[in-house]
């Protein structure tokens, strides 16, 4: 967890920066060997960055939702393969 972009506000009349974190990174690794990969940030630069997608180590599951809310009931699941659906 890292911040990238310095996130100054004011409050009180004060300028002070925000000291949140703006993207993260983790390595998930489960009980039955599965792994898998989650990074999220709101501090890309130029072009905003919205893709969710759960990467494993069997494919992919691409969702129209937001990191924090879903996965949506019109996710599309890639496999490794390349092969689409459940």
């Amino acid at each position: 967890m890292k911040q990238l972009i310095p996130r100054p506000f004011r409050k009180d009349g004060e300028l002070v920066l925000d000291d949140r974190e703006d993207t993260w990174m983790a390595i998930l690794e489960f009980e039955r060997g599965l792994t898998g990969f989650w990074s999220y940030t709101n501090a890309a630069p130029a072009h905003r960055f919205t893709h969710v997608v759960y990467y494993a180590t069997e494919g992919a599951l691409i969702d129209t939702g937001d990191a924090f809310h879903g996965p949506w009931g019109n996710a599309l699941v890639q496999h490794a393969n390349g092969r689409l659906g459940g």
